[in-house]
């Protein structure tokens, strides 16, 4: 009988440490979410490149790509509400906004529209001022039917 008692206390045990644990998983998710809903709208402020896959016949260079996210992003705004909805806008442009919905997966893994999918933001970082995020993409290249791909940190403010 004894046996079974203490069998039962380290199982509760293992059951209440094992707990703790979610629950601090659960309490650091929240502060995500309020940081980027409440410091919402986030202004695009650099891109890093940290590589690129290219054909022989692309020309580009590494520094090149990220000259070019960096002015092609320059005026991207982010927009998260704490409803899981969020907007994309482009300042001082004529397009229109994009909508769309997002989540924490609860892996610094931001989601879009459901999915955590390959155009889901990794590495997410939040402070009250930075919100930055590693994203591969791709990119048109010289030779036909492939793609330059890259990927790099983004930070906004």
């Amino acid at each position: 009988m004894k046996k079974y008692s203490i069998l039962s206390i380290l199982i509760l045990s293992l059951i209440l440490s094992a707990s703790c644990s979610v629950e601090e998983l659960l309490k650091e998710e929240p502060g995500n979410v309020e940081q980027l809903t409440s410091n919402s709208p986030w202004t695009f402020n650099s891109f890093e490149l940290a590589w690129a896959t290219k054909t022989e016949t692309d020309t580009i260079t590494d520094q090149e790509i990220e000259n070019e996210v960096n002015d092609s992003y320059k005026n991207l705004e982010f927009t998260f509400n704490s409803d899981g909805t969020g907007l994309t806008t482009i300042r001082n442009s004529e397009e229109e906004s994009l909508t769309w919905t997002w989540f924490f997966d609860g892996n610094d893994k931001l989601c879009f529209d459901g999915v955590c999918g390959t155009d889901s933001f990794t590495n997410v970082k939040l402070s009250e001022n930075n919100f930055s995020f590693d994203l591969t993409a791709g990119a048109p290249s010289n030779t036909e039917g492939e793609k330059i791909i890259y990927s790099g940190r983004y930070t906004f403010n």
